[in-house]
C-alpha cells in the first residue's frame, strides 16, 4: 500500500517528536481529568451531607470515611466498574436497612447515601472528562501529523502556533529534508512511487536541536 508506505516513512522520520508529544498529553490529561473528578466527588459529598444534615462527616475521620474515600478513589479511577459496584453496593445496603428497620433497629441509610451518590457523581465526572480529553489528544494527534507532513514538504512554517508550541520540547529538533541515494541510509528501501529511477530518497537531516 503506497499510502501507508509513505505513512510509515513520516512517522519513522518524527517518532521521537511524536511519542514524546503523545506521551506527555495524554499523561497531562489523565492526571487533570482524575484530579478534578475527585475534587468534584469530594464537593459533592460535603454538599450533599450539608444540605440534607446526613452527619456523614465528623470532625474527625473514622475508619469508616477513611474506606469511604478509599472507595472513591478506586472507583473513579474505573468509572465504569465503578458504576457497577455503585448499583450492587446500593442494593445490599439498602436490603441491610429494610432488615435493620423490620427488627426495629437503628435507621443509618444517612451515612452511606451521602459518599455512595458522591461516588457516583465522580464516576460520571471522570468519564466525561475522559471523553473530552480524548477529543483534545485527538486534535494534538492530528496537528502533529499535519505539522511532520508540512516540514517534510518544506512549507514555511514560522511564526505558527504550532511551531512554538513543538520547539518548547526539550527534545526538538530541527532537520532539513535532502534527496541522497537509498543505499546511504537503507539499500532495502524500495520507492512506493516507483518514480526514483537514480536510487535517491528524501531524508530529514538535523541542523538544529533546542
Amino acid at each position: 500500500n503506497i499510502v501507508f508506505a509513505l505513512w510509515f516513512q513520516l512517522v519513522k522520520r518524527h517518532f521521537e517528536g511524536g511519542f514524546v508529544t503523545d506521551y506527555t498529553s495524554r499523561s497531562l490529561f489523565s492526571i487533570a481529568s482524575y484530579t478534578f473528578s475527585f475534587c468534584i466527588a469530594l464537593i459533592s459529598w460535603v454538599w450533599i451531607d450539608a444540605e440534607f444534615q446526613a452527619g456523614s462527616l465528623p470532625d474527625a475521620f473514622m475508619s469508616r470515611q477513611m474506606l469511604f474515600i478509599i472507595c472513591i478513589i478506586f472507583n473513579i479511577y474505573y468509572p465504569v466498574l465503578g458504576l457497577y459496584i455503585m448499583i450492587f453496593a446500593n442494593s445490599f445496603l439498602r436490603a441491610m436497612e429494610r432488615e435493620t428497620m423490620n427488627n426495629n433497629g437503628e435507621n443509618t441509610n444517612h451515612l452511606w447515601i451521602p459518599p455512595l451518590a458522591a461516588t457516583f457523581i465522580g464516576c460520571i465526572a471522570m468519564m466525561f472528562f475522559n471523553f473530552v480529553s480524548s477529543i483534545f489528544l485527538d486534535t494534538i494527534t492530528t496537528l502533529f501529523l499535519c505539522f511532520a507532513v508540512d516540514k517534510d514538504n518544506r512549507v514555511d512554517l514560522t511564526g505558527s502556533e504550532f511551531e512554538a508550541l513543538a520547539k518548547e520540547s526539550a527534545n526538538y529538533i530541527d532537520c532539513e529534508v535532502e534527496t541522497v541515494p537509498s543505499s546511504a541510509t537503507n539499500p532495502e528501501y524500495n520507492d512506493p512511487e516507483g518514480g526514483a529511477t537514480n536510487g535517491a530518497m528524501p531524508v530529514a537531516i538535523p541542523v538544529q536541536t533546542h
